[in-house]
């Protein structure tokens, strides 16, 4: 076993309720002595985070949380260090996540409307199809994607060409990387198309558990493109958008494109491959927590009290970490924290 610090928790559902509570245990091989390994805990679904922290003595220990009623789609993310008392510290971080699910909630199932995901019929008609009925119902709002490939063509130029827009209120899941959405017939230097667009003024949606690929493959490396696999319209007004557990690959364009002044866009968990772009978030009290970020460029925020932090960054294209972004005067405000990232090699620009 590797030196290191082991969260057994990462990345386990749990029932959302009235009494919620949840059980991380950790254990590590570092032989410290003496020392303390120290957990925190981040609350993520109020407008600012709420660190909890406990202190977990050597050796195999465990620390329960209780929540009051935690909504469904609510996360904790939990990183631990150790460090030893004499002022010697070695610390190796890890992050795991605890979601809330509500087992009571169905989702429409895209292939009920038609979506076959053999990875060769254009499934776009289907899926729209699904997330409309799922929108007017009186029931869950929430479409699924089963395992399977999904080929989705892009938009009409009239909807800025994006194929599949989500309303406010939804979520949209899948069976992580054994849904694959295949975003075709968008090229270099072509108009921005989009695969999924969030409209201005929307708020509480969560996309989670679904890979998206493009046509860029064998990759070429490409600043120019606009398009974006998760795009949020220009403007204002748009809130709760949570990404989870989405891996991209192949993009012409953007992994994960917010460009306006928004609140609470969080980036979580979320891998990107051989993409010209990777997360661009111009939002107040947004999160980009734990993202792996590999042949892609990098992050680029702004906003007032956002947290970048515990994410990987390897074999960055043009830069690394920027501040700035689109917010209308390109400025990241007061209160913002960029800590415990690892860049590994950039081939343009800087690392931070």
């Amino acid at each position: 076993m590797a030196s290191g610090l082991y969260i057994t928790a990462a990345q386990t559902v749990v029932t959302a309720g009235s009494n919620a509570a949840i059980t991380i245990t950790f254990t590590h091989n570092l032989g410290l002595s003496p020392g303390t390994v120290e957990m925190t805990v981040h609350r993520w679904t109020t407008p600012a985070p709420t660190p909890v922290v406990t202190q977990v003595t050597n050796g195999n220990d465990s620390a329960t949380f209780s929540w009051s009623n935690p909504v469904p789609g609510a996360q904790l993310t939990v990183s631990a260090k150790a460090q030893v008392t004499s002022g010697i510290e070695q610390t190796e971080l890890k992050t795991g996540v605890i979601s809330f699910a509500d087992p009571s909630i169905e989702a429409y199932d895209v292939r009920d409307y038609g979506a076959v995901g053999n990875g060769s019929t254009d499934d776009t008609a289907a899926i729209r199809r699904c997330i409309s009925a799922a929108a007017e119902s009186g029931g869950p709002r929430a479409v699924h994607f089963p395992a399977g490939t999904y080929k989705v063509s892009p938009g009409n130029l009239a909807d800025d060409g994006t194929a599949l827009f989500v309303p406010s209120n939804f979520i949209v899941t899948g069976e992580g990387s054994a849904s694959v959405i295949s975003f075709t017939g968008v090229v270099n230097g072509g108009f921005a198309y989009n695969l999924f667009g969030v409209a201005q003024s929307s708020s509480n949606i969560i996309f989670r558990d679904l890979t998206v690929e493009g046509e860029n493959n064998p990759y070429v490396y490409t600043s120019q493109n606009q398009s974006a696999a998760f795009n949020i319209s220009n403007g204002s007004g748009v809130s709760n958008v949570l990404f989870f557990n989405i891996e991209c690959r192949y993009l012409w364009g953007f992994s994960f494109h917010d460009r306006g002044e928004n609140e609470r866009v969080h980036v979580i968990m979320c891998r990107t491959l051989d993409c010209a772009n990777g997360i661009n978030v111009n939002a107040n009290h947004s999160l980009q927590i734990g993202n792996v970020i590999t042949r892609s460029e990098g992050i680029e925020f702004s906003g007032k009290y956002c947290i970048v932090a515990l994410n990987q960054i390897k074999e960055g294209q043009n830069g690394g970490i920027a501040g700035g972004g689109n917010q209308s005067d390109n400025t990241v405000y007061p209160g913002s924290i960029i800590g415990f990232n690892t860049i590994d090699g950039i081939t343009d620009g800087v690392g931070i």
